[in-house]
């Protein structure tokens, strides 16, 4: 049933933690604000995660749904790398914000070289992240626009 909202659920998370990559962007280069900018990171980006929880299991009740249709091999291979890459896309910004709360938890105690490194480590980290969220949304897309596969929620809805 979570399946049907998939599309909607799925908006959140991608607002949230490319809202996030700002936020450290900022935090990196401005070191004034750095505290400020990270921690408003930091709450940004679990809230990111906790909408990509509730979006995968979504994704996979839509899956489940969709799995029951006779798909093209082209289909289900998109399906099945849009499905792969979100898991990974969740374990991977699972791991930053671990890293990431070390990082806040810790800076202190941190040479004074790599308290100012470690900001634009997590540019880069994230950047890398981002990728793997624009892929996974790349391939869901490609599964709405070039397959013609849509959860029930629209199966009425006037073109």
């Amino acid at each position: 049933m979570l399946g049907i909202y998939h599309p909607l659920l799925v908006h959140f998370p991608l607002g949230a933690l490319t809202t996030t990559f700002v936020l450290v962007f900022l935090g990196a280069i401005i070191p004034s604000r750095r505290k400020a900018f990270l921690t408003s990171a930091l709450i940004l980006v679990i809230l990111g995660i906790i909408g990509l929880w509730v979006t995968l299991e979504a994704g996979e009740s839509a899956a489940e749904m969709i799995s029951k249709r006779s798909l093209t091999s082209e289909a289900l291979h998109d399906l099945n790398d849009h499905s792969e890459l979100a898991e990974k896309t969740m374990v991977g910004f699972a791991a930053f914000s671990v890293i990431f709360i070390f990082y806040l938890c810790f800076e202190s105690r941190f040479p004074r070289v790599l308290q100012n490194l470690f900001p634009a480590l997590l540019v880069v980290i994230y950047a890398g992240l981002l990728v793997f969220l624009t892929l996974t949304g790349h391939y869901g897309g490609k599964l709405v626009h070039k397959h013609g596969l849509h959860t029930p929620m629209y199966n009425d809805a006037d073109e």
